[in-house]
């Protein structure tokens, strides 16, 4: 697997942590909480019920559940549309083959389908849960020059 995209070495960028793959460990989103306290209501014991207490804490903590995921979805929006112009390099995994590829260019537009961002690169879409890297354009021209440059010094 090449790990160099024009003239860049990715690996170098690949060190960087990737947020977008951390699973949620517990497995619960705010339907599944939802489900469960509505479940809760349904068999709890009429002897004893649960106090109006606990059902507002409950309410409580789904209301800030739904709030944290909302204002994650606005920050990846918020992220991707401000890659526009931006020199990008992201990963793509080869089914048949189980390699990564990666794929660079600058991002033309980001559209949103189904509230998930994906950029538009080089007439293509990619899901922005692919992003590698985001390079410095002037990095990119001066890593080109000198690319250009050790060209000629072979050359003579």
């Amino acid at each position: 697997m090449s790990n160099t995209v024009d003239g860049i070495n990715a690996s170098k960028f690949a060190q960087a942590t990737d947020l977008s793959k951390v699973e949620n460990k517990s497995g619960l989103d705010k339907s599944s909480f939802l489900k469960l306290l509505v479940t809760q209501m349904q068999y709890q014991d009429p002897l004893e019920p649960a106090s109006s207490t606990e059902y507002m804490a409950q309410l409580a903590q789904f209301t800030s559940l739904e709030e944290m995921e909302n204002l994650n979805h606005a920050f990846n929006r918020s992220d991707a549309q401000s890659l526009v112009g931006s020199y990008v390099i992201m990963k793509q995994e080869n089914v048949s083959s189980d390699k990564e590829t990666y794929v660079s260019g600058l991002v033309d537009y980001v559209t949103m389908v189904n509230g998930k961002p994906f950029l538009s690169i080089n007439d293509k879409f990619y899901d922005y849960d692919n992003l590698d890297s985001v390079v410095d354009v002037d990095y990119m021209a001066a890593m080109a020059e000198k690319d250009k440059d050790a060209g000629k010094d072979k050359e003579s």
